[in-house]
């Protein structure tokens, strides 16, 4: 698990993992899309109204060599705990930003049969951070400012380092589920999956 120093008593939000992929790939967008959308919403993400609308940005263009790029961001919150016992002083919050590149429409033959896939360069950016919102509550008066500092390093320290570390785990399944789907190799041991892999069968 990385080592992250933290100086407890300034930061209110804290980065908990981080990773790229990026890979030239024949694949079925859409299974992708929905292979993660349908993640997130089990494990209890939403966005920021409290709905499962992760999109925050969908942008395609044509390119004059018949080919297309996307970009597409998601933005996705979820308050940790046990259900029905969220604790609302810790928010976690995943940033994911995807994009392609020479995206074309291909045809393999698989089965006996032809399916229609992309090739693709495709591109996934992840960041994962732990959000600190009781730190709120201390900022209306300024005699609570001087008390938060203290309070930061004595009530919550531990909660905030085993929630980080929750999310830490929770980001590296999103991102192994990443590598399922892409045939990658894994960091830990996944389950079967419902969603066929790459789409392919």
């Amino acid at each position: 698990m990385p080592e992250h120093v933290i100086d407890w008593t300034k930061k209110d939000t804290i980065k908990a993992h981080s990773f790229e992929i990026e890979m030239e790939y024949i694949t079925h967008l859409k299974d992708l899309y929905r292979r993660l959308h349908y993640w997130m919403e089990n494990e209890g993400f939403s966005d920021f109204n409290g709905m499962s609308n992760y999109e925050t940005l969908y942008w395609q263009r044509d390119t004059p060599q018949g080919t297309q790029e996307h970009h597409i961001w998601w933005r996705a919150y979820k308050n940790p705990g046990m259900e029905g016992n969220e604790q609302t002083q810790f928010r976690w919050f995943f940033k994911i930003n995807m994009r392609t590149q020479n995206t074309s429409r291909q045809e393999i033959m698989h089965k006996g049969r032809k399916w229609k896939m992309y090739q693709t360069n495709f591109v996934i950016n992840f960041d994962s951070y732990l959000i600190n919102e009781y730190a709120d509550g201390f900022k209306k008066t300024t005699f609570l400012k001087t008390l938060l500092s203290r309070w930061k390093a004595w009530a919550y320290k531990d909660r905030t380092m085993y929630f980080r570390d929750q999310l830490i785990n929770k980001s590296m399944e999103f991102q192994n589920i990443v590598k399922e789907f892409l045939e990658l190799q894994q960091d830990r041991e996944q389950p079967a999956s419902v969603f066929p892999a790459g789409g392919k069968t």
